[in-house]
């Protein structure tokens, strides 16, 4: 069902659940949370307009390699109107690119504290 819908707005984790059961025969809730949680072949992302979006994880990757050049852009100018340079913000996804690889997963706190320090 994801391959025919490519992504489905999964803001809302019921809403989300509702939404492929209105598309779909017979696939109950639990169904698409195992493919979610433990097979993993749906991921959940912000690929799209920054809303969260519920789509196959092997369209990830091309999907994130169309979106993420304009979000990025948009994102660094917004930085750059608060006074923050790249050069700062490549300092802080080293950080929390360290963090994640030693101790996934941590909340925003935890992220925040790291690049605090």
């Amino acid at each position: 069902m994801a391959e025919r819908l490519l992504a489905i707005q999964a803001q809302d984790w019921w809403g989300m659940l509702l939404a492929v059961r209105a598309r779909s025969a017979g696939l109950p809730a639990a169904a698409v949370i195992e493919t979610l949680v433990v097979d993993r072949r749906l991921v959940l992302s912000r690929l799209n307009r920054g809303a969260l979006h519920l789509l196959r994880s092997e369209d990830y990757p091309w999907l994130l390699a169309r979106t993420a050049p304009p979000r990025a852009a948009g994102a660094f100018a917004r930085l750059a109107q608060g006074g923050i340079c790249p050069a700062v913000v490549e300092r802080g996804v080293v950080v929390v690119t360290k963090a994640l690889a030693n101790q996934s997963p941590l909340t925003r706190g935890q992220l925040r504290d790291r690049l605090a320090a």
